[in-house]
């Protein structure tokens, strides 16, 4: 599909590798390539997508980049006090999404600098890395884990309610589109209307986002409480799937952050179905599709 003698073909292969590698650190399943238009029936074994959609989890900034490299090696270090080592060229692109050791020295110091890493720079004669993380880079580890949420509990989807007719629009769009995606990853979806509750409605929110593994916010209405949800989950650093309807601009320079740009339920059904998967892996929930059963077990 590629030739060496193509740069950028070079860089795209070398981004599919790392995603790949992620994906096995994470025990996600492994990934069948396929043309999106071909009709085949789901695998629990394999996640089916094409190379455009792999690429679509690439770490948007460097942030992003940075927090996924320390958790790769949090994934290969078995338990405080054993050592990462690992060999570049061959496996610092895979490690920390860099395609040169220079790149890679950056994202080390900087991982350094943070006291979340010792290493050792390769000397004359050897070229291992090796990595030791700090008591505090186990901390940060766990805080990571920590707010991430409990895959046990559902999304929190962020959105506009509206009123009356809208309103009947919206909730549509949440229950048949939105929740049903996720349930046919094997996610549970909430908003803060979901549940009763009696604590006040700031509370209930912040409470459900912080339980909740992952965020999808729907910015197609311009509603700045999904804009201040989507921003508080950014802040602990959960992961956030921004949806923004075709035709519309959102309130805020969107272009350094994925998101899905959808045009009508079908077209987002596949899309947010595909990235959920992609991002956050295939949830620990059967999907039934019978409505009676909600979906899930």
């Amino acid at each position: 599909m590629f030739t060496k003698n193509d740069r950028s073909n070079y860089v795209v292969r070398r981004k599919i590798g790392a995603l790949l590698f992620e994906r096995r650190l994470r025990k996600l399943p492994p990934v069948l390539f396929c043309d999106s238009s071909l009709k085949i029936e789901d695998d629990d074994q394999y996640t089916l997508m094409n190379y455009d959609e792999l690429l679509e989890g690439w770490p948007a900034n460097f942030g992003a980049t940075l927090e996924r490299c320390f958790m790769n090696i949090c994934r290969l270090s078995p338990s405080p006090g054993y050592e990462v080592v690992f060999i570049p060229p061959r496996h610092n692109q895979f490690l920390f999404f860099t395609t040169d050791e220079k790149e890679l020295l950056y994202y080390l110091k900087a991982l350094h600098l943070d006291g979340l890493i010792d290493f050792e720079q390769p000397y004359l004669g050897v070229i291992n890395y090796r990595l030791n993380l700090t008591p505090n880079g186990w901390l940060r580890f766990d805080e990571i884990e920590r707010t991430s949420g409990s895959r046990n509990n559902p999304a929190f989807v962020a959105m506009a309610f509206g009123k009356d007719k809208k309103r009947s629009e919206l909730n549509i769009l949440f229950e048949e589109v939105i929740k049903f995606a996720c349930q046919r990853v094997g996610w549970r979806a909430e908003r803060s209307d979901s549940p009763e509750y009696n604590d006040s409605v700031i509370d209930k929110i912040l409470s459900m986002i912080h339980a909740a593994p992952f965020v999808i916010a729907d910015l197609s209405d311009n509603n700045l409480g999904a804009y201040y949800e989507a921003g508080f989950a950014h802040g602990l650093k959960k992961a956030v799937i921004l949806l923004v309807k075709e035709g519309v601009k959102p309130h805020f320079d969107l272009s350094g952050f994925n998101q899905i740009r959808w045009k009508d339920h079908a077209d987002l059904k596949v899309k947010l179905e595909w990235r959920i998967e992609n991002t956050i892996g295939k949830g620990p929930h059967e999907f039934n599709n019978d409505p009676d059963l909600e979906g899930v077990s």
